[in-house]
């Protein structure tokens, strides 16, 4: 007999605490099975077996059927299928062991009229790789008077006692549609419960059990033909509860049990039914709830108990028979249970335990909600399903989210046609007035169209969600798209917005993401769209048509005639293939989300973190219009780059929707003379693909980007196993010709990735024809390379030159398992050509600083090395000096070594101006040695990315690479430039070895933390640092020692760092010095992101609390050293996420106070809202504070704690696991 559930109630998720991952962790699946076991093979000739049968008494209830195919199974015997292949369902059985502490429960009732005295329960479940004799050698079962999620102390049984009373084969295996097999008998498990009376009322049986076997034991659910949902069970994993769902289709399941005994006369006249409001039902208000219910006609009189615990109810009426009963003086966002006591002529019969939950307090615009939160559903959010309709989950992964790590998603029945529900928060709003329902919506495949209403209502149920605000039935966009819906309420009151999907059974996953709720303001100016308008961009050619020089290493082998060796040695730029060499160019597209015309505004826009000029508007911009503004990047350089934009405009009432989206974009070089960067249809013209395994019917395709990102743009080549014939994997995507005679080397470069941390082994062939472009002209094989699984990666291979010239991606994989499926997925991406001819010299330009400067030579000088060849305008009264292990003064240099050099006033130098207009030598690139700890190195004509750095023996650099400038002191250098000079640590000596590669472009803000603070010194000069301080989240996460700063070479130089060397420090603990040296004064001393003290040395000339984004001047020459109080005092209330989360037994729990505050609380509840523990209660000066709390006496599970003072509250979740 199937259960439906008709709907879910959200507190009872909090209890459940449902989590994708653990159904894959709790139950056996399809995929377990084809990782671990062998696929089965049936033999041809089985002997049937007759099954013993051990009848038990009179059977009193039956909670569904295992068998779907009687006498259909292996030798006649019945089949309990799992059908995969038809319905998409995924678990062959879900766990019951009780040495992992797993317990699955289900509930039943007795009917009214009925006393059941139980003989015994038989449950169903294997042990994977058993023979029909049973290897089962206990059975716990517990029986409770409602739901044992509540906490309830049980009304029979325990976990301790074996109630094993016999065990055997029912004559059934457990097995896919696909994959017949016989290693899954499914026994009968019995347990003996004699003394056990149940008089009629609603009740849940909870059991686990033990076997002789590693595997499980498993239980198989409730298995009907064509019905995916099959019940409502609950399975305890390690003391917390979730719902059994098979994580194919995520459909609710029942599990197969039989109850035995007999049925005598009742002593009571029956129990209560129809009780409003319990779980599955209604949310209640508050403060006051009418508890509403059905007498049965034998009740005389009743009682009726109430309490926020399960176990310490109140009576609150006792006498006449009642059926309601009024209760005060609730709180908000709380759960509370309640029974009632039927009482007859013939005796009283207990009622069972409902439970309801009291709604939260209205919510505080603007309101912001993603689904990062591991609970789910969020807080104050209520989840509801009608009919069979599955429910929105959490799901996280590469593709998933809009933004953050989880979205909101409804995963499709393929019976069922979807009724999910998810309701906010309730929010008080003022009649007359516009408001607007924000987010971010997608579907999983265009094919299968997705419906999504959003609703609102003045209660958090689905009856009261009547006033429909967006409907759309037919969602088919699988990019995120900005969904925007208003709403302008005509009465004030208490709203709640609701999201229902309703699509169409067999559909595939919606997703929804970043929810914001806000009073839509008279101005509001956002951006929707950043796109490239231009397809291919290269940079401009400077430096008298010399390329930005790059040197690849080549990387060939033949597949039939033995191993070649091209060599790149020299380079300089050959004419480019391109006809089109224009700096890149970007359209911004502008909305008018507001309510009045806007005239002025303007878009501002960076790249790479740097900002451009800001773009101001042509023309007005009228509510719900857009306007699309251009963008150009006049000074481009070559290589990957990141472009974003905002709005600016006097008074935005809305700030969320300023922002675009971060878009990456690649500029190729001014040799490049090949570039497929799959943005438009698949396959490119001219490129070819080929199935060769002949399996499948999946070709190279346009990348998915819900599996992962392109490298740049929106598209990127594709592949994966669906394309495979058994065990071989073999999809060719073919280059047109791009074959060349000229007296170059050309070298293929590419980006290349599989999805992160895969566990398949996905390999790429590259290989050349120079013949033609069928599959056998192939012969040469430039490699065989696994993808990494760590995001994407560049490879580069030097090219034959001839005049037909075709480059082939192979995905080939020999050991794909049965059809592929131990493969995955593979990603290709900005397939590129760079030619190069070989050449003696090449073009340089320095710039220096007045002052002290990092230089090197790259190259030779061809008059000679002298100091005063290299740097005519060098300082006469200063030296030169090299490092090697102590500063030397030098008169001549060399290549592959830095030089400090102090320079009289600004300059440029050049060839053709200071330097001879040949240009400069070209030297060797051998690998430099160095020692253990600090060098001052320099690179050769090339451009190296530090991230490009290697050394021999391997491993050996540590922290940054830095380079130096006169106005900015000490940087972060992401590039060695040819002619300047760059300070490098190694941990012992060896060689480092300078590589070329394309302009890095990383910011310093990729390795800071946006939540830790800023200390700016600038002088009267305009030279300026910024020092760090280590707070928030990432502060314990983060290695100090990792910004050491290098050594200081001179007073005179301009220098501001922490007294301990580094430019970040933790001031949590101690007081920090900031030492500055080379300034000149006045100086300013600028804050951001905090609040803290700044002292002289002595306390008395300088003692300041300086608030974010202000400033102290400091005016006194002989002030050289700063004192940063070690208390740090935020700039706003906030109460951290704990860590660790989920913890055992001790977690960390931060806040921050701006100000002193009279009151302050730091309270833990239960997921019951009973105050376990009192962290804090009572005065506290400003600052941020960090206290453990120790969770070893209370049991495992969902846990609020909360920071209260008399001008904010705040709570959060955490979860104890033990």
């Amino acid at each position: 007999m199937r259960k439906t559930k008709f709907v879910v109630s959200f507190f009872l998720l909090i209890i459940l605490l449902l989590s994708t991952n653990l159904y894959s962790q709790n139950a056996e699946t399809v995929e377990t099975q084809s990782l671990t076991e062998k696929p089965n093979k049936i033999p041809i000739n089985i002997t049937p077996q007759i099954p013993v049968l051990y009848p038990e008494l009179l059977e009193l209830y039956d909670n569904g059927p295992i068998i779907t195919n009687a006498g259909g199974g292996p030798g006649g015997s019945d089949g309990s299928v799992l059908q995969n292949t038809s319905l998409g369902l995924n678990v062959l059985g879900f766990n019951w062991a009780r040495n992992s502490s797993v317990f699955i429960a289900d509930n039943f009732t007795v009917p009214d009229g009925a006393n059941w005295t139980v003989d015994s329960v038989r449950f169903y479940g294997y042990q994977t790789g058993s023979t029909t004799t049973s290897t089962f050698t206990g059975l716990y079962i517990s029986i409770y008077r409602g739901n044992p999620a509540y906490g309830l102390t049980p009304v029979y049984g325990d976990t301790t006692t074996n109630r094993l009373l016999r065990t055997y084969w029912t004559g059934a295996y457990r097995y896919a549609e696909n994959n017949v097999g016989t290693t899954r008998p499914i026994m009968a498990v019995v347990g003996s419960t004699t003394g056990l009376n149940l008089p009629s009322g609603e009740y849940w049986i909870m059991v686990s059990a033990t076997g002789s076997l590693t595997s499980g034991p498993w239980m198989p659910p409730i298995s009907i033909l064509e019905e995916p949902n099959t019940g409502d069970a609950l399975q305890k994993i390690s003391g917390i509860w979730q719902e059994v769902i098979d994580n194919g289709i995520y459909t609710n399941q029942g599990i197969p049990f039989k109850i035995f005994g007999n049925s005598v006369a009742p002593t009571g006249p029956g129990f209560a039914k129809t009780p409003s409001p319990y779980d599955g039902s209604v949310i209640a208000t508050y403060p006051n709830v009418t508890l509403t219910w059905t007498n049965p006609n034998e009740a005389t009189s009743n009682q009726v108990w109430f309490g926020p615990h399960p176990d310490s109810l109140s009576l609150i009426h006792s006498g006449s028979l009642v059926n309601s009963k009024g209760v005060t003086s609730l709180s908000p966002y709380k759960v509370y249970f309640w029974r009632v006591d039927e009482i007859g002529t013939e005796g009283t019969t207990q009622g069972t335990l409902w439970a309801f939950r009291t709604i939260a307090g209205p919510q505080t615009l603007p309101y912001n909600q993603n689904f990062d939160d591991v609970f789910f559903p969020p807080q104050y959010w209520t989840s509801l399903r009608g009919t069979n309709s599955n429910q929105w989950l959490r799901f996280t992964g590469t593709g998933v989210p809009y933004a953050g790590t989880a979205a909101m998603v409804y995963p499709f029945n393929p019976v069922y046609q979807a009724d999910a529900w998810m309701i906010t928060p309730g929010f008080n709003l003022t009649a007359g007035i516009n408001y607007t329902v924000k987010f971010y919506q997608k579907v999983h495949n265009a094919g299968f169209p997705e419906k999504l209403r959003i609703t609102v209502g003045n209660f958090p149920n689905i009856s009261n969600q009547t006033t429909v605000l967006w409907s759309d039935t037919n969602l088919t966009t699988t990019a995120y798209t900005e969904r925007l819906v208003s709403f302008t309420p005509t009465s004030s009151g208490t709203y709640y917005f609701g999201f229902n999907c309703f699509s169409n059974a067999d559909r595939f996953y919606l997703y929804v993401d970043e929810v914001s709720i806000y009073e839509t303001p008279n101005n509001d100016l956002g951006t929707v769209n950043l796109y490239e308008s231009l397809g291919v961009m290269k940079e401009q050619i400077v430096n008298n048509n010399f390329s930005r020089e790059i040197y690849e290493k080549s990387k060939v082998q033949s597949h039939s005639t033995g191993s070649g060796n091209l060599g790149i040695t020299l380079i300089q730029k050959i004419d480019s293939d391109f006809s089109e060499v224009t700096p890149p160019v970007f359209k911004v597209v502008v909305k008018n989300f507001g309510n009045v015309t806007e005239n002025s505004y303007q878009v501002g826009w960076a790249v790479d973190g740097i900002n451009q000029s800001p773009v101001s508007n042509t023309q007005p911009l009228a509510p719900t219009q857009t306007d699309t503004l251009t963008l150009n990047w006049s000074s481009a350089t070559a290589g990957l780059h990141s472009v974003k934009a905002w709005t600016i405009l006097a008074g935005d009432g809305n700030p969320f929707n300023d922002t675009s989206n971060v878009y990456s974009f690649y500029v190729a070089s001014d040799n490049s003379v090949f570039l497929e960067k799959f943005e438009g249809s698949f396959p490119p013209a001219g490129w070819d693909t080929v199935n060769v395994d002949g399996g499948g019917t999946t070709l190279w395709f346009k990348g998915n980007p819900t599996v992962f990102p392109a490298l740049e743009g929106t598209g990127y080549a594709g592949s994966n196993f669906q394309g495979a014939n058994g065990f071989y994997i073999d999809q060719w995507l073919i280059t047109p010709n791009n074959g060349s005679l000229m007296e170059a080397t050309d070298s293929l470069v590419f980006w290349l990735r599989s999805p992160d941390g895969s566990i398949w082994p996905d390999s790429l062939q590259i290989l050349v024809s120079t013949t033609g472009n069928n599959i056998g002209d192939f012969t040469t094989v430039l490699d065989y390379i696994e993808a990494p699984i760590a995001g994407w990666a560049r490879y580069a291979y030097a090219l034959p030159n001839s005049a037909n010239r075709y480059i082939a991606f192979r995905y080939l994989h020999y050991d794909g398992g049965p059809t592929g499926n131990s493969s995955n997925y593979i990603g290709l991406d900005l397939v590129e050509i760079v030619r190069y001819s070989t050449a003696s010299t090449f073009q340089l330009t320095v710039s220096v600083g007045n002052g002290w400067n990092m230089v090197s030579v790259p190259g030779l000088h061809p008059v000679d090395q002298n100091i005063l060849t290299w740097w005519p305008g060098k300082d006469p009264a200063a030296n030169v000096f090299k490092f090697q292990g102590a500063y030397q003064s030098v008169t001549t240099v060399q290549p592959g070594l830095g030089y400090w050099m102090k320079h009289l006033g600004t300059n440029t130098y050049n060839t053709g101006d200071e330097w001879p207009a040949g240009g400069i030598n070209i030297v060797a690139h051998d690998p430099l040695n160095a020692a253990a700890g600090w060098n001052l190195i320099g690179g050769y004509e090339f451009l190296a990315p530090t991230s490009a750095l290697t050394t021999n023996p391997s491993g050996l650099i540590s922290g940054f690479v830095y380079g130096y400038t006169t106005s900015g002191g000490y940087q972060v250098a992401s590039d060695l430039v040819p002619g300047y000079g760059y300070w490098l640590k190694l941990t012992a000596a060896g060689q480092i070895n300078i590589n070329p590669g394309p302009k890095a472009n990383f910011k310093l803000s990729d390795f800071i933390p946006d939540d830790f603070g800023k200390i700016i010194i600038t002088d009267n000069a305009g030279k300026s640092y910024t020092l760090y301080v280590a707070q928030g989240k990432q502060a314990q996460k983060t290695s100090l020692d990792f910004f050491e700063l290098p050594p200081v070479a001179f007073p005179d130089m301009f220098d501001v760092r922490y007294t301990t060397g580094r430019f970040v420090e933790d001031l949590s603990s101690a007081m920090k010095t900031v030492q500055m040296q080379g300034v000149e004064y006045p100086v300013r001393v600028r804050v951001e992101g905090m609040m803290l003290r700044i002292t002289d040395e002595t306390g008395k000339a300088v003692n300041e609390r300086v608030n974010s984004g202000e400033e102290i001047t400091i005016s006194n020459s002989q002030i050289s050293k700063l004192n940063v109080m070690s208390d740090i005092i935020p700039d706003k209330y906030s109460l951290e996420q704990n860590y660790p989360n989920p913890f055992n037994p001790t977690t960390t729990i931060e806040f921050s106070l701006p100000e002193d505050v009279e009151n302050v609380r730091l309270t833990i509840y239960n997921a019951l809202g009973e105050k376990v523990s009192e962290l804090v209660n009572g005065k506290m000066e400003a600052g941020r504070y960090r206290y453990q709390w120790n969770a070893g006496n209370v049991a495992t599970g969902l846990y609020i704690y909360e920071l209260r003072t008399n001008k904010f509250t705040l709570s959060r979740k955490m979860l104890l696991m033990k």
